[in-house]
C-alpha cells in the first residue's frame, strides 16, 4: 500500500435537496443532511487507488482547536468510496442527525480524517462552513418541529406586506395554543377585521371597520353564542364613543364626542347635555374628605352651573331633592353650606338649625304658626280672625264675639314664613301673629280707615274699628280703607 505524506481535498457543500419555491413547496420538511464532495490524492497531485475508504467527519466551532459541536462525541463514520480520479460523495446526518442548533453561529468548520484506505490514517485541514449549510435554520419558521424565533422577522422586498385571502369565509389566519384550543383570529368569517376567542370559542375581543372607514373596538363577556357578533359587548371604543353595557338593551354607561362636545350619559345610550343621568342614581364616594359629586367650572358667568329638573309631574311625597347624612352625625355637621369665596353665608345644620348671612325673603309679609283648629268640619278661610279655645290646649277657634281679649291672630293666606314644633297636621292652619297679611273686617262700628286699631267684631271671623280698645283686645293696624260693609283689607298684625 501506497504511503501518503500528504493528502489534499476539494470539498463542495449542497443540500442533499433544493429549497427553491419553484422546486419544492416552501411548507415541506427542510432537508437533515448535507452533501459534501471532495478528491483524494497524493502529494503529486494523482488520484489515490479506488474503492472504499473510511472518513470520520466532525464540526468544530474554530479553526483549529475550539469545541467540538457535531457528533457530540467521537465522529460520524462512514464509508465512502473514491472513483479512478479520486472524487468522493458523502451525506453529512445520514448516521448521527444533523439539527439546526448545530450552525446557532457563523464559526463553524468541518474536520475530516481518512481512518480506512490510506496509511497512516490522516485528517485533513479543516474546511469553513459557508451559507449553504445555514439554510438548516429555515426550520424554525417553515413547518419544521422544534423552531424557535429568537429575534425579529423583517418583510425586506416587494410590497412589505402579507396578503391573506379576505374572501374565504373560513378565517384567513388563525392562532392556535399549544392544548388545541382556539385563541385568535384575523377575519374569522363573522365580518370583523380581528376577532379573539377564548378556550371555549366564545368571542370576547372584535375591531371592526364601518363602511365608512370607522373603527371600533368591542370586548365581550363569556357567551354561549359562538362566533357572533350580534351579542352585546360589554364595552365598545370606537372612533368618537366609549360605551358600557350591562345587558343586550341597556347601557348603564356612555362617553361620546358630538360636534367637539364631550357627553356622558348614565343609563342612557345617547345623552343630549354634557352629563345626563338616567333611572334612580346613587352616588358614592368612599375616600374620607373626598367629594362623593363635585361640580366645579372655571369659565362660568352666567346660566345653571348646577340643576335638578323634574320635567313630569311627581306624585305625593316625591322628592326631587334629598339630603340625608348620618344618623349619628354630630351637631355641628352641616346639610348645606354655601358660600361666596370663603365667606359662609348660608348653613343648615344637623340638628335642624340654619344661619343665614343676609335677609330671608319669603312668598309672603307675615309670620305664622301652624297650630290646631278646635272645629276641624269647618275650616277657617284665609283672612279669618281667630280666638284662643279655652276648652283645649294650644288651639284655636274662629271668633264669635266683639272685643274679645282671645284674640290669637289671623288664619294666614299665604305666609312668608311658617312655624311649627311638628311636621303640619291636617288639623292645624297657619296663625298669622305678626306681619302685614289680608284681614276680613266688617264696618259694624263705623268705617275703616289706613291706622284704624282693629278688634274682634261680633260677625263671627271678622275684626272691627275700636278708638278706645281695652288692653289685650287688639288685633292690629288697618293699613286699608273700608267705607261700608264687609271686606278683605291688608292688616298689620300687632297683638297688644
Amino acid at each position: 500500500m501506497r504511503k501518503l505524506h500528504i493528502l489534499t481535498v476539494a470539498v463542495v457543500f449542497a443540500l442533499a435537496r433544493p429549497l427553491c419555491p419553484g422546486v419544492m413547496p416552501l411548507e415541506a420538511a427542510v432537508p437533515s443532511r448535507m452533501t459534501v464532495q471532495g478528491r483524494l490524492a497524493d502529494a503529486g497531485g494523482l488520484p489515490l487507488t479506488p474503492g472504499s475508504k473510511t472518513f470520520v467527519f466532525r464540526i468544530f466551532d474554530a479553526q483549529t482547536l475550539g469545541t467540538q459541536v457535531w457528533p457530540g462525541v467521537g465522529g460520524e463514520t462512514q464509508s465512502v468510496t473514491t472513483d479512478v480520479t479520486g472524487l468522493w460523495t458523502a451525506d453529512l446526518g445520514a448516521l448521527i442527525v444533523l439539527t439546526d442548533a448545530v450552525f446557532a453561529s457563523t464559526e463553524r468548520w468541518l474536520e475530516i480524517t481518512v481512518t480506512v484506505g490510506v496509511n497512516p490514517p490522516q485528517t485533513l485541514s479543516r474546511v469553513k462552513l459557508n451559507a449553504t449549510p445555514f439554510t438548516f435554520r429555515i426550520g424554525t419558521v417553515d413547518n419544521a418541529s422544534g423552531g424557535t424565533i429568537t429575534s425579529d422577522v423583517h418583510l425586506i422586498s416587494g410590497q412589505k406586506e402579507i396578503h391573506l385571502d379576505i374572501n374565504d369565509p373560513s378565517p384567513s389566519l388563525v392562532i392556535k395554543d399549544p392544548g388545541g384550543g382556539l385563541r385568535k383570529c384575523v377575519y374569522g368569517g363573522d365580518g370583523n377585521v380581528f376577532s379573539a376567542y377564548d378556550a371555549n370559542n366564545d368571542l370576547r375581543l372584535a375591531a371592526t371597520l364601518n363602511t365608512q372607514g370607522k373603527a371600533s373596538i368591542d370586548f365581550y363577556a363569556s357567551s354561549t353564542l359562538k362566533r357572533s357578533t350580534t351579542i352585546q359587548p360589554r364595552l365598545r371604543l370606537t372612533e368618537d364613543t366609549v360605551a358600557m353595557m350591562s345587558s343586550p338593551t341597556d347601557t348603564v354607561f356612555v362617553l361620546r364626542q358630538v360636534a367637539g362636545i364631550a357627553r356622558v350619559g348614565v343609563n342612557i345610550g345617547h345623552p343630549t347635555q354634557e352629563l345626563e343621568i338616567a333611572g334612580e342614581e346613587k352616588v358614592v364616594s368612599a375616600a374620607t374628605g373626598i367629594p362623593a359629586l363635585d361640580v366645579s367650572s372655571t369659565g362660568f358667568t352666567t346660566g345653571d352651573l348646577f340643576k335638578l329638573e323634574a320635567v313630569a309631574n311627581q306624585v305625593a311625597d316625591a322628592n326631587a331633592l334629598e339630603i340625608k347624612i348620618g344618623s349619628g352625625s354630630a351637631d355641628s355637621s352641616q346639610f348645606i353650606e354655601c358660600a361666596r369665596g370663603a365667606d359662609v353665608k348660608f348653613r343648615v345644620w344637623a340638628n335642624g338649625n340654619a344661619t343665614i348671612d343676609g335677609t330671608f325673603t319669603g312668598g309672603g309679609a307675615d309670620f305664622a304658626e301652624m297650630i290646631e283648629m278646635t272645629d276641624a268640619a269647618a275650616p277657617a278661610a284665609a283672612g279669618d280672625v281667630m280666638v284662643i279655645d279655652t276648652d283645649k290646649s294650644r288651639t284655636v277657634k274662629i271668633s264669635s264675639q266683639p272685643r274679645s281679649t282671645l284674640v290669637a291672630g289671623i288664619r294666614s293666606t299665604k305666609p312668608g314664613f311658617l312655624g311649627s314644633e311638628h311636621e303640619p297636621l291636617a288639623e292645624e292652619i297657619p296663625l298669622a301673629v305678626v306681619g302685614i297679611v289680608p284681614c276680613r273686617v266688617s264696618t259694624e262700628n263705623g268705617p275703616i280707615r289706613p291706622g284704624d286699631l282693629l278688634v274682634t267684631a261680633a260677625t263671627p271671623g271678622c275684626a272691627m274699628r275700636d278708638d278706645s280698645p281695652r288692653p289685650g283686645t287688639i288685633l292690629g293696624k288697618a293699613l286699608e280703607p273700608l267705607a261700608q260693609g264687609r271686606g278683605l283689607i291688608r292688616v298689620l298684625v300687632t297683638l297688644q
